[in-house]
């Protein structure tokens, strides 16, 4: 504070101080030294200005001496410099490049365009399609554009293997993404969930909803079919009144029938091309797990099925474990002199061997033979 005293020229900083958690919140009491008003966590980035009056009227500061006083401790914090090009932010700002790039190269088919404007003005809206049909990438697309025309934007239902970089990503958007807890911690502050586990989660949404508000202005749920249906009704409790809701689902992930649809009325939409696989492995994993067969797709070759039975391997492939392991013990017992020795039969009596390699039952195969003077003999016999 001295310091910014001497280079900015002021004689009285009405400063305050607050921690801010970029994910996630703590839950309970922090100490004396931490009340309530000074933690602060993503979502309260959504309303700063508030937020901070909030933390000024804790300390209870006084406004400036001088008009010019901001202005001069502003210039202070925020020196000019000029920070060398190393080899780690080539990488970053390469990385950066690249998703920039990525995203312009994405062409949206006739189909996803039509369903992204017809959905555009409805309240309510259930968009089905197969798996590859382009779900994911309409939910981010249109939490986007919502969120750039000012609306707060709650995205659940996210690929989990992918749920960090999409929260950045879109937070950085102003969406609130993530499964449906992360979105209500977002959307409340982690200390509600204190407690609770989480089949209790769709009344934890409605009682939050009753005692703070309803936070979003547009509420997207990606893979629907998978989330509680109780959950999923629950969740339409945090859109504001005259807000929409649309839902993205995979109906044959419920059942082979593709019947599911969640409760309520919406208006329902259909995406039918796949845009993940060429068309000839589209239409042999249509036919495998009953879903409707897709009518276009990028072309590829057709590929090839084969039906296995138990404990055999495809062609071309190696066996399983056991299998090897037997195969690869059958030369090693057959080359000990102990185990290869026939052992003693009655004289005139035979003991058949099958010949390395061949189950039981093949034509041809060994037989020890002990004469009548004791000597053994081995002839190939040919077994009918």
């Amino acid at each position: 504070m001295a310091w910014l005293k001497e280079h900015a020229g002021v004689r009285w900083l009405p400063a305050a101080h607050c921690v801010l958690f970029t994910d996630g919140r703590p839950s309970g009491r922090l100490g004396p030294n931490a009340p309530e008003e000074l933690v602060l966590d993503r979502a309260s980035l959504h309303r700063v200005r508030s937020v901070l009056g909030t933390v000024f009227e804790h300390f209870r500061l006084a406004g400036w001496a001088h008009p010019d006083d901001f202005g001069r401790v502003l210039a202070a914090l925020s020196p000019a410099a000029t920070v060398e090009r190393t080899v780690g932010y080539d990488v970053d700002l390469t990385t950066g490049e690249i998703e920039a790039l990525t995203r312009r190269q994405i062409e949206f088919t006739t189909e996803q365009l039509e369903v992204l404007e017809a959905t555009s003005n409805q309240r309510r809206s259930l968009v089905l399609g197969a798996a590859g049909t382009g779900k994911t990438l309409l939910a981010q697309t249109r939490s986007r554009e919502l969120a750039r025309a000012g609306g707060a934007v709650g995205l659940i239902g996210q690929p989990r293997h992918l749920r960090r970089q999409l929260r950045e990503s879109l937070q950085a958007s102003g969406v609130c993404c993530g499964d449906a807890a992360d979105v209500l911690a977002d959307a409340f502050g982690a200390e509600a969930f204190a407690g609770r586990r989480d089949d209790e989660l769709w009344i934890t949404a409605v009682e939050l909803a009753e005692a703070h508000g309803r936070p979003f202005d547009h509420l997207i749920v990606d893979e629907a079919q998978s989330q509680n249906p109780y959950l999923l009704g629950a969740l339409e409790d945090l859109v504001r009144p005259g807000g929409t809701t649309l839902l993205f689902a995979d109906p044959y992930q419920r059942d082979a029938t593709g019947m599911w649809r969640p409760d309520g009325d919406y208006n329902t939409f259909w995406l039918t091309r796949n845009c993940r696989n060429a068309l000839p492995i589209a239409k042999l994993v249509a036919r495998i797990s009953g879903a409707p067969s897709p009518r276009s797709g990028p072309d590829g070759r057709r590929p090839r099925a084969e039906l296995l039975r138990a404990g055999r391997a495809p062609r071309g492939r190696p066996r399983r474990a056991g299998a090897a392991a037997g195969s690869a013990a059958g030369p090693a017992r057959r080359a000990d002199p102990q185990r290869t020795r026939p052992r003693a039969a009655a004289p005139g009596t035979a003991a058949r061997r099958c010949a390395p390699g061949r189950p039981r039952g093949l034509r041809r195969g060994v037989s020890w033979l002990r004469g009548a003077g004791g000597g053994v003999r081995r002839r190939r016999v040919r077994q009918h």
